[in-house]
């Protein structure tokens, strides 16, 4: 408990530094997470610390779909599919490259090459919602892309773990995944979508406190679970038990009672981030040098691909760049491809920490490069003598038009 109070209050003061330096909170709960690494004060593999930050994740996807409308996500299905096909060939095409050309085996190029696919959009989400942007086609296009890129993502890394495994993958594998994943999706939307309206009226008769709310984050825990049962992000779930509840008469009760828990539980998720930073890995100057050109090479690899996949579903190139810039950051999908290569013995430790610092490199750069590309900060105010000189030149016009031609 006194782990949990330093995380949280850490993270505030953080946060309130990034927002007096014009940066978003995220930054600085990450900053925070850093820092408090270098103390070994929390251990980030830590169970407790473990679920806290899984409950903040789902709170912060939650939130999302609670503010996103499912017929805007099927408007931007083209776009979003297009951007996340891309968006995962061109970075696993990268990462294997990167692999091959330092000299290590084909099975850990493609390990490389799978961590460089995944996703998590959960920090761009968290700034374009601190400014708000959520409405916008580049932000649909970002959610609609990121659950698209999840599940292509562990379509690699089934194909890869076969491939390292077996040497082959079986094609009935794939099919059944993809009906796993495809009827979870069908049934999960379809179903709640049908039920949900006539459950909440029969909650909403209920005496107890906010019982509206209690079924609410039961649902979103719910969905959580059974995404990651049928081997689909958790974070997924929760958000798509956010669109279930998006177009409710009890969407407003719901946002407004869950706003203050996700402000205590969310930053935990970007503060456990930051811990997985190791600053011994700085040490070994083959580790930085190969870190560095992986996170240029995943930068510029997930950015140039779903700018392609934009610019073909017919977005303008400043749409597209602001789609490719949401999609940088890798996350935690990146983070258990990476644990899973090293724990199978196909990583040594020198791969791991490279990946590893390329998952908290692109997950630090994406929030300063939405600042600085993505945000259009509000005009400069004009001077007071600008001011006068506009009211003075409007005042003669208008009397010039007012006044009567003489004879």
């Amino acid at each position: 408990m006194l782990q949990f109070a330093a995380v949280i209050l850490i993270a505030k003061v953080f946060a309130e530094f990034a927002k007096r330096n014009h940066q978003p909170e995220v930054v600085g709960e990450l900053l925070a997470g850093i820092g408090l690494s270098l103390f070994a004060f929390i251990d980030p593999d830590e169970e407790f610390f473990l679920i806290l930050a899984e409950i903040g994740a789902a709170f912060l996807l939650f939130e999302v779909g609670l503010e996103t409308e499912l017929e805007s996500l099927i408007k931007v299905g083209k776009q979003a599919g297009l951007v996340a096909i891309l968006g995962v060939i061109f970075p696993f095409i990268f990462g294997f490259g990167i692999g091959y050309l330092i000299g290590e085996s084909i099975a850990v190029s493609l390990f490389i090459g799978a961590a460089f696919t995944a996703t998590s959009v959960g920090i761009s989400i968290r700034v374009l919602a601190e400014w708000g942007l959520m409405g916008t086609v580049e932000t649909r296009t970002v959610l609609g892309a990121a659950v698209i890129d999840d599940v292509l993502a562990l379509f690699v890394l089934t194909i890869v773990i076969g491939l390292e495994e077996k040497g082959s993958v079986s094609l009935l594998d794939l099919a059944w995944k993809s009906i796993l994943i495809l009827g979870f999706f069908v049934v999960f939307l379809g179903l709640g979508l049908l039920f949900i309206s006539p459950i909440l009226r029969h909650v909403s008769k209920m005496e107890a406190r906010r019982a509206i709310l209690v079924f609410a984050v039961s649902v979103c825990f719910i969905s959580f679970f059974l995404a990651t049962s049928v081997g689909i992000a958790g974070i997924l779930g929760a958000f798509l038990a956010g669109l279930l509840f998006a177009k409710t008469e009890q969407r407003e009760i719901i946002q407004g009672g869950l706003s203050p828990i996700a402000d205590v539980f969310v930053p935990v998720f970007f503060v456990m981030m930051g811990l997985r930073f190791e600053f011994d890995s700085l040490l070994d100057l083959f580790i930085v040098i190969i870190s560095i050109i992986m996170i240029l090479i995943a930068i510029l690899s997930k950015l140039g691909g779903c700018f392609v996949g934009a610019i073909m579903g017919r977005m303008t190139p400043k749409q597209g760049r602001t789609v490719g810039i949401c999609m940088i950051p890798r996350g935690e999908l990146g983070l258990i491809i990476a644990s899973f290569g090293l724990s199978s013995g196909v990583f040594s430790d020198t791969i791991f920490s490279s990946v590893l610092l390329m998952v908290i490199g692109t997950t630090l750069i994406t929030p300063i490069l939405i600042k600085k590309f993505v945000i259009t900060p509000p005009p400069p105010p004009p001077q007071e003598t600008e001011k006068l000189e506009e009211i003075t030149e409007k005042t003669e016009n208008f009397q010039q038009q007012e006044t009567p031609p003489s004879d």
